[in-house]
């Protein structure tokens, strides 16, 4: 399933960035050749190497994640929703309806990177969504 093999990947790239975080950034670009051979991605090389360098130079000791769709705020859709996908799609949901409604999860997305303090595992929380548009803003901001 999606969230098995996401879940996988950033189990890998966790660990990774553990292991490398006290290199010096050199070490980082040698191994980063290396990976990326075996990388499929929309990113290009130099992009992915601009982020590590990046991270890197910021100083940056954690990685916090989360998952987009939120748990319990999607369905399951085989091709009625997407006629275009190929096999089964994660749909948005308000959490209380089966209904396509992207507003939780872009209010959680912007917790995540807004609010969340990184101490303990991030939960979204959420607010009343009648004031929220689909793009996770107030109407009144």
């Amino acid at each position: 399933d999606d969230y098995g093999r996401t879940w996988r990947q950033r189990t890998v790239i966790t660990a990774l960035f553990d292991k490398m975080k006290s290199q010096p950034l050199s070490k980082w670009m040698e191994v980063a050749d290396k990976v990326l051979e075996n990388v499929r991605t929309d990113l290009d090389n130099d992009t992915i190497l601009k982020y590590m360098k990046d991270a890197v130079m910021m100083g940056t000791t954690q990685i916090h994640q989360m998952q987009i769709p939120v748990n319990g705020y999607y369905r399951n859709d085989k091709n009625n929703e997407f006629p275009d996908a190929q096999g089964w799609s994660l749909v948005p949901t308000n959490g209380i309806t089966t209904d396509y409604d992207r507003t939780a999860n872009s209010e959680a997305l912007r917790q995540f990177i807004f609010k969340y303090d990184g101490k303990d595992e991030f939960k979204y929380k959420p607010k009343d969504t009648s004031t929220v548009s689909s793009t996770g803003k107030d109407y009144d901001e």
